[in-house]
């Protein structure tokens, strides 16, 4: 009899387990479209959670300091992006203005003209080939302003999901912890202590990573702007991308250009730019990303170059943001657990042992 109470109990909790999976597994099915919008609404969440608990403290209620939070968060990511777009394209129209044009047009057709003249006679021209060409790439064209007209309204449905997402965030945010916290398997104690290493790691990626970044393109186009070079602008969001992306940096920008304009006979120009960007753009990172930082943990290098190529091949473009912040999360987990068990482990033996 005990036997088979056991048994039966045994099925049970493996038909709960069961279950418990299937709902897991068609849960993730129905948020997968939405699951870039809900990543980043969780980890913008995060990051100005601080922020948002000084609204809570001056406007009455949970849904108004909700939605001040939503808008302010709203407006600081529309308003840099509205300010820049229309720069941007004006200048990277000039830029493609100012290419040699004549010149690139003139080897084309000498090249053309070259390998017309040592094909077979039956293989047919280059002019028939390049016309197939054209063909193909416009049927490809078309197919990409279609799937271009999709991404945007996609785009923007993304967008009002991670607001929404956020805005209950934001308003839910503390029992949402609290019930995580009470059906967590790792206790309270061990439990809080990964949850902050993971929010430390969060914040600090967030914060050294895009700041960084954005201070050092913005020194790169004021440093183009200075010197008189086209299209400040546009080579400061370049360098500020770059600047994102480990083990390349905004050398990348820099040190081209500079090396540009000496070979072009402009070696004042060169020379300053080359100069300002070892002194200025690139020292910044140096200066300032141990500074964000400070005593908190931060990613291995190999960490932060891998996860950003497995990033970018599991989630496209967003993995160059959200790769790495998934393998902090993962760090941040795991150190908070390790800290937990050393903490519990020390505890005995400073409590001395029993008295005999």
């Amino acid at each position: 009899m005990i036997e088979e109470a056991k048994t039966d109990a045994v099925r049970r909790e493996a038909i709960a387990w069961l279950l418990g999976f299937g709902i897991l597994y068609f849960l993730y099915r129905v948020s997968a479209p939405f699951l870039p919008a809900l990543t980043w609404a969780a980890i913008l969440a995060i990051f100005f959670f601080p922020v948002h608990r000084r609204v809570c403290k001056r406007l009455p209620g949970r849904n108004t300091p909700a939605l001040a939070s939503v808008v302010a968060v709203a407006l600081l990511l529309i308003l840099p992006v509205a300010w820049l777009a229309p720069a941007f394209i004006v200048e990277a129209i000039d830029a493609v203005g100012r290419l040699p044009t004549d010149e690139i047009v003139d080897t084309v057709e000498r090249a053309v003209q070259s390998i017309d003249a040592r094909l077979p006679e039956g293989a047919g021209s280059v002019e028939e080939m390049a016309a197939d060409a054209v063909k193909a790439v416009r049927n490809r064209l078309g197919q990409w302003s279609a799937l271009a007209a999709g991404n945007i309204v996609g785009f923007i449905l993304d967008f009002i999901v991670l607001m929404l997402a956020m805005f209950y965030l934001f308003r839910d945010g503390p029992r949402l912890v609290e019930f995580i916290r009470d059906v967590s398997p790792f206790g309270g104690e061990r439990h809080d202590r990964m949850v902050g290493e993971a929010i430390d790691m969060i914040t600090v990626t967030i914060s050294s990573g895009f700041v960084t970044a954005g201070v050092q393109g913005l020194l790169a186009g004021l440093v183009f702007a200075v010197l008189g070079l086209p299209s400040p602008i546009l080579w400061g969001v370049i360098t500020a991308l770059m600047a994102f992306l480990p083990l390349v940096g905004a050398w990348m920008i820099w040190l081209p250009a500079g090396i540009g304009l000496l070979l072009e006979g402009q070696t004042a120009r060169g020379v300053a730019l080359l100069i300002l960007g070892v002194l200025l753009i690139s020292l910044v990172d140096n200066i300032l990303r141990p500074w964000l930082i400070a005593d908190r943990s931060q990613l291995n290098g190999l960490f932060v170059f891998v996860s950003i190529l497995g990033g970018i091949q599991a989630f496209g473009l967003l993995g160059v943001v959200l790769g790495p912040l998934v393998t902090a999360t993962a760090v941040g987990l795991v150190t908070g657990y390790r800290e937990a068990v050393r903490n519990e482990t020390a505890a005995p033996a400073s409590s001395g042992g029993p008295e005999d």
